[in-house]
């Protein structure tokens, strides 16, 4: 141990920072080493007074210890909720004896938790976590509580003391205890009070029964800022983001806001595909369609009927939180030469005729498969696909046209389909059908269109290939040559190795996926 071990020098800095690091404050802290001899103990509590503040900086010692300040019961039964006027604790250590065991946790004060409307994420009651949820559903650390320490996010707390023109008092206690035969520096012995800028301490240095003591005692404040300077999260002004809505006089690009105001009314702006991928990536949460995105926060109008961009009249976007504005804003593009809203998208979302198909492939093909089944059981009794359970209802939701050529896009796209097509397929249809042993989903289908005079080998075909390509693909795309199966198969879909072509074959797949629908619909006279 060196000298400025002993007395401490490190953890004096930290309390002249207010035990503030990397935007998190220290509200509590306790921990000891070696074999207890050194002791480091932070405990913090509000004052609400600036009278009894002053007060209290101009004494080191602490004003309620760990544990108390919250209840206080006079012999004449008077009640009061804090033991000390003015003092208010914000972080209760809480101990408990009961039948031979001994429980101990840290609390937080009540009432900053329902300021922040926060979410307990608990482990136990000694490891646990309060998350602030924003209008977007997303969720951000503020305190985390273990057994020997509890911190705060910086900015919440000097919001909370703020908006009540409170003060914050962390209370600090160091102690180390070293043997004399082990000393390698020289002591001097001390008994200072030190009040430098907010920070009061006393720092002792003594010896006792052949042992040295530092010891230091003091108290540092944290003093409430201007809320109108720090800014209140119930703060209700709308922020808006600029999009790109065409091109100005000189050819540049032309940026409106998304507020709602009668120029913006009827202005259209673009997006990339891709800004779709984190709503089809998270069907428990964001549901799409051809018209809209909608979430437990926000219901946005768009035109998701092209293939290679979507539409959005610029004051629907006013609707998202800001940051949703800006995630789209990231994938915002120029409008080109024949870019502009679909003919189902106007039919439905201006004239007001629902009865309009979706026109993108995706969009029809998941249309048609749902009413595909509704036909099949009306008419049978069952559904030729087996209803999809949880998991296969988020891949049918999440199914979409590719944006790019993305291998990993692309396989998914191939297991999707080849689940909802050939792994669905009922059991119902090997009633009153021979089959062989070893029969399997694609054979039994061959064998019941049979059972009903069938011929239609370009869908058995089609979905062998399917089931062929999925067996042979992956992301790392390597492709055994010696491998026939999947030879047939990438030449079947016309798939380039390097994947070069998947979105082109992605959207073949979706064709011939609506083909095989339509062709079973009218074999089978289900209209």
């Amino acid at each position: 141990m060196t000298n400025e071990e002993f007395c401490f020098k490190k953890e004096l800095d930290l309390a002249r920072k207010k035990f503030i690091s990397d935007g998190w404050i220290t509200l509590y802290s306790h921990s000891c080493y070696l074999e207890n001899k050194v002791s480091l103990t932070v405990f913090s509590y509000l004052v609400t007074n600036e009278t009894v503040c002053d007060k209290c900086m101009t004494d080191y010692c602490w004003d309620i210890s760990m544990g108390s300040g919250r209840i206080a019961v006079y012999g004449d039964n008077s009640y009061f909720s804090f033991a000390k006027e003015g003092i208010e604790p914000i972080i209760y250590v809480k101990e408990f004896k009961t039948n031979g065991n001994y429980i101990r946790y840290n609390d937080i004060s009540e009432e900053l938790i329902c300021y922040f409307n926060l979410l307990e994420n608990c482990n136990n009651k000694q490891n646990r976590k309060y998350l602030f949820i924003d209008d977007n559903g997303d969720t951000d650390e503020v305190i985390i509580v273990t057994e020997e320490k509890v911190s705060m996010k910086l900015k919440y707390l000097q919001e909370y003391l703020a908006i009540r023109k409170i003060n914050l008092i962390i209370c600090f206690d160091f102690v180390c205890q070293l043997n004399s035969d082990l000393c390698t520096f020289d002591i001097e012995y001390k008994d200072d009070v030190k009040n430098e800028n907010d920070l009061v301490y006393n720092a002792q240095i003594r010896c006792l029964m052949n042992d040295y003591h530092s010891l230091v005692i003091g108290k540092s404040l944290l003093k409430h800022g201007n809320i109108k300077t720090i800014g209140c999260h119930y703060d209700i002004k709308k922020q808006y983001e600029n999009f790109i809505v065409g091109y100005d006089e000189v050819g540049n690009e032309a940026l409106l806001t998304c507020e709602r105001t009668a120029e913006n009314y009827f202005k259209l702006t673009y997006f990339k595909k891709e800004v779709l991928d984190k709503y089809y990536n998270n069907p428990s949460l964001y549901k799409v369609d051809g018209f809209s995105i909608s979430s437990d926060y926000f219901s946005l109008k768009i035109d998701n009927n092209n293939e290679n961009y979507v539409a959005v009249f610029l004051v629907e976007l006013s609707c998202l939180p800001y940051k949703e504005q800006k995630y789209w804003k990231s994938f915002n593009v120029s409008p080109q030469s024949g870019m502009g809203i679909s003919k189902s998208y106007y039919r439905t979302m201006i004239e007001g005729n629902w009865t309009e198909n979706n026109e993108a492939l995706d969009l029809y093909f998941k249309d048609l498969y749902e009413e595909f089944d509704r036909l099949w059981s009306d008419k049978f009794g069952w559904t030729l696909f087996k209803p999809l359970n949880k998991e296969q209802k988020y891949v049918f939701a999440s199914l979409h046209l590719l944006p790019n050529n993305e291998a990993k896009s692309f396989c998914e796209l191939v297991q999707s389909m080849a689940l909802l097509l050939i792994d669905c397929i009922n059991d119902e249809i090997t009633k009153n059908i021979e089959l062989d042993p070893g029969d399997r989903g694609i054979i039994k289908l061959k064998k019941f269109f049979a059972s009903h005079h069938l011929t239609v080998s370009p869908l058995i075909e089609y979905f062998k290939y399917l089931q062929d390509l999925r067996s042979c693909i992956t992301p790392a795309h390597r492709f055994s040559e010696s491998n026939k199966t999947a030879k047939k198969a990438i030449r079947y879909f016309g798939l380039n190795l390097d994947f070069s072509n998947a979105k082109e074959v992605g959207n073949e797949i979706f064709v011939k996926s609506i083909y095989t629908l339509n062709t079973l619909i009218k074999a089978f006279s289900l209209k």
